[in-house]
């Protein structure tokens, strides 16, 4: 599959992921920034800290937004872990 085929992928889980109420489950995003450690394409496995809802996603301690940061090879940026949470909110299509 093509970069671009991974992007309408994610595209899709953005917009399901944000209507998704705080017990509900998140799709998954692919990785699509390359020169990373993984591959494009590839689905958070065991080992990846992706959060299953969105009331886990605004839980995620620093070093799992590290691993995180590392596996989409994405930054999620802010000042304090409030704000990387937003950042990676953003990226997943989830409001903190």
């Amino acid at each position: 599959m093509a970069v671009m085929d991974h992007k309408i992928e994610n595209n899709r889980a953005v917009v399901y992921n944000s209507g998704a109420r705080p017990g509900e489950e998140l799709m998954q995003l692919r990785v699509v920034a390359a020169g990373g450690p993984h591959p494009v394409g590839t689905l958070p496995g065991q080992g990846v800290p992706f959060p299953n809802t969105p009331a886990e996603a605004s839980q995620l301690t620093t070093a799992q937004l590290n691993a995180l940061e590392v596996f989409y090879n994405q930054p999620f940026a802010g000042q304090n872990v409030e704000e990387r949470h937003a950042a990676f909110g953003k990226f997943i299509g989830v409001r903190m």
